[in-house]
């Protein structure tokens, strides 16, 4: 493996290659093999523009298989103002902050979502909603469940 990476640092060529040899790594399950080449080639400053973002996405890929969210999270925010890497990203920060409970973050993402034409987030936001109030519930904190409630009734 070092050789393919050193590969990288001396041919731009194989950056197609790498990256699908990444994702292979990936889908067989060796998610440290496919961090290490997706970082790799992020690190690589002949890297052009658009390669980079792909590394940027593919290692977000990586880090969510191997269940690292925080560091998910910091690559897909980096492509979400991106036109076309833009919808992926934020769909896969919504999984992350469904599968972290992070109800309110779910509720921001889903909402821009909503704006870049993703109609069916609408039912996911109430549903995010409910969560949430039963999140503050569980806190104790009634007054934040009924304002989180409320909040979204007058949203409809």
């Amino acid at each position: 493996m070092d050789l393919f990476l050193d590969m990288l640092k001396e041919d731009t060529g194989t950056v197609e290659a790498h990256l699908t040899l990444g994702n292979l790594f990936r889908s067989r399950g060796e998610v440290d093999r496919a961090i290490r080449i997706h970082q790799t080639l992020m690190e690589s400053a002949s890297l052009t523009y658009e390669q980079r973002l792909l590394a940027v996405q593919q290692l977000g890929r990586d880090y969510m298989a191997a269940g690292l969210y925080d560091r998910a999270e910091d690559m897909f925010n980096q492509l979400t103002d991106e036109t076309e890497f833009r919808v992926g990203a934020l769909q896969q920060l919504l999984q992350i902050y469904q599968l972290t409970s992070d109800w309110q973050k779910a509720i921001e993402v889903a909402e821009r979502l909503v704006k870049l034409g993703k109609d069916k987030q609408r039912i996911e936001i109430a549903h995010f909603y409910c969560e949430l109030a039963l999140q503050q519930m569980g806190n104790d904190d009634m007054d934040r469940a009924d304002g989180v409630a409320e909040k979204r009734c007058r949203r409809r």
